[in-house]
């Protein structure tokens, strides 16, 4: 019997954790709208117990006041160890933007970044752009024009136009923020003229992005 009261007097001594859990998305303007982040769904795995899913809705631009774009869920009575969490943001029609799987430990809060890798279902959109520059009679031959999202370290769209007609292009590139950079090259193959210009998909009108001599 004393045995039996030191196994009951150990089981209920078990630590249990209430931990805050977010999921960050990337720091763009209006992420929750521009990405069409609608919930996210928390799936925890327990070291020792059954799984269970907890989802948050909707996005906020400012969880808690914390200054950030996400979802907030608090995750109950967690033991000691190392558990572990999948994260799925997803859209209004609950298509998965993206999911990030984590080992965490419940003696602290946890923040999840999404960075713009990890967010696969971004959605894109069209922008229009022109090159006045590039145009019929123009010493410029051709403009390679790339279309870099907020964030990213690799161009979302690439291409490269002939200036024998005014030089006018639709692109398909990630909602959001978009840096338009042209490089304009003679007929003897220098790149002699350079323009960049800021712009967010989807665009209403055209973009302009002008184009500057770079060489003597």
């Amino acid at each position: 019997m004393r045995g039996w009261a030191l196994l009951v007097v150990a089981a209920g001594c078990v630590d249990e954790y209430d931990v805050d859990v977010w999921a960050v998305l990337p720091p763009i303007p209006q992420a929750c709208e521009t990405l069409g982040a609608a919930r996210a769904a928390f799936d925890m795995h327990p070291l020792d117990e059954p799984s269970f899913t907890l989802v948050a809705e909707p996005c906020s631009d400012d969880v808690g006041g914390h200054g950030f774009a996400g979802f907030h869920v608090r995750i109950a009575r967690l033991t000691a160890g190392d558990h572990r969490l999948d994260v799925a943001i997803r859209d209004a029609n609950d298509a998965t933007l993206g999911q990030i799987s984590r080992p965490f430990s419940p003696h602290a809060p946890l923040a999840v970044p999404f960075l713009r890798g990890d967010l696969p279902g971004w959605p894109v959109a069209a922008i229009d752009v022109r090159i006045p520059a590039c145009a019929p009679g123009s010493p410029i031959h051709a403009v390679v024009l790339t279309a870099t999202p907020a964030l990213a370290s690799l161009p979302a769209a690439a291409m490269q136009l002939t200036c024998a007609a005014p030089a006018a292009v639709t692109l398909t590139v990630p909602v959001g923020p978009v840096t338009l950079a042209a490089v304009g090259i003679a007929a003897d193959s220098q790149a002699c003229w350079a323009g960049e210009r800021d712009a967010s998909a989807p665009a209403e009108a055209p973009v302009t992005v002008p184009l500057t001599r770079s060489c003597p």
